[in-house]
């Protein structure tokens, strides 16, 4: 059974506040993400099961595992459209760009230059700007 017309209201927001929220404790963000989908489609099935008022609640049970096969489901569904897998992969490259700059120093040396050359507040925000 589909919701259709149902509006979930701030409840939508959940999944983003977790996923959120677990970036910021474990600093893991790709453990995160997958967190936050699993906690979005655990919403929506539970509020299927709540709708469907004659089902008993040790399908709850039940939602819970099956979530975790649905997210598999979600991610083929979002990778195999060539638009979303191009914008994943993207973000993917750039973010492992941004590691390799880290890991070989390049933002410390960078950042030494900059002070070296800064006089003031003024001219240190101009030269990272």
């Amino acid at each position: 059974m589909i919701l259709g017309d149902t509006h979930f209201g701030f409840l939508t927001l959940l999944p983003a506040i977790v996923a959120i929220f677990l970036a910021f404790r474990t600093k893991n963000v790709y453990i995160s993400l997958l967190v936050g989908i699993y906690s979005g489609i655990l919403l929506f099935n539970i509020f299927n099961l709540l709708i469907v008022k004659e089902l008993p609640i040790y399908y709850l049970i039940i939602i819970i595992f099956a979530s975790f096969l649905e997210i598999a489901q979600v991610l083929t569904n979002v990778l195999g459209d060539p638009w979303d897998a191009g914008i994943v992969l993207q973000v993917l490259f750039i973010g492992g760009l941004i590691h390799l700059i880290t890991y070989s120093g390049g933002s410390k040396s960078m950042a030494r230059a900059i002070a070296k050359k800064s006089k003031g507040q003024r001219s240190s925000q101009f030269l990272t700007w």
